[in-house]
C-alpha cells in the first residue's frame, strides 16, 4: 500500500511570492506613480522627490512583509458591515 509521501508533490517557494516591482507591489507602484504624475503636473516638477518620499517607506514595509500593504489597501475599500 503506498503512503502519503508517494504521492507528494514539492512546492517551491517561488511560486507563493508575490510579485514586485522595484521591491514594492505592482498596485502601490501604480499608486505612487499616478500620484507623482498628478503632483508634477499640478505643481511642478520639484514633487518627483515626492514620489520617492512614498516609494521609500514601501520599500522598507515591503522587504519585511510583501503583502502587507496590499491587505491594507484591500481593507480600506472593503464595507465595514459591524459599523453601528
Amino acid at each position: 500500500m503506498a503512503s502519503l509521501q508517494d504521492f507528494s508533490l514539492p512546492v517551491h517557494k517561488s511560486l507563493q511570492q508575490p510579485d514586485l516591482v522595484f521591491g514594492i507591489p505592482k498596485v502601490v507602484l501604480a499608486i505612487i506613480l499616478c500620484l507623482t504624475m498628478i503632483l508634477v503636473y499640478l505643481l511642478g516638477f520639484i514633487f518627483v522627490l515626492a514620489g520617492f518620499a512614498m516609494y521609500i517607506p514601501c520599500y522598507f514595509v515591503s522587504k519585511q512583509d510583501p503583502d502587507m500593504l496590499t491587505i491594507a489597501i484591500d481593507n480600506l475599500f472593503k464595507i465595514d458591515y459591524l459599523e453601528g
